[in-house]
């Protein structure tokens, strides 16, 4: 959906190696390291690429809701974490 973000869903298979190929940036702006990292829900917002607002089981039961904006020149332009939340249950709305 052009502007807002679409309904909350399993990310696909690409959405999913496009979150995974991200997971340093991600622990980067995290300031930690994840052993666990899988990808459970994705919203997709379109903008001049797209915003991933996706929530991500990683270690001890935990979640995190991040924000990753993917620019239209994607992989040769990089993406961007805009912000991880930590603290979050599978139950947390995305």
């Amino acid at each position: 959906m052009l502007g807002g973000a679409g309904n909350a869903r399993e990310p696909s298979k690409r959405e999913k190696i496009i979150i995974q190929r991200e997971k340093s940036n991600i622990e980067s702006v995290a300031e930690t390291t994840f052993t666990q990292f899988e990808p459970v829900l994705i919203k997709i917002q379109v903008v001049a690429g797209q915003n991933f607002l996706v929530k991500i089981l990683v270690d001890n039961d935990e979640y995190i809701h991040v924000k990753l904006f993917i620019p239209l020149g994607y992989p040769e332009t990089p993406a961007t974490v805009n912000h991880v939340l930590r603290g979050k249950t599978l139950d947390d709305k995305l």
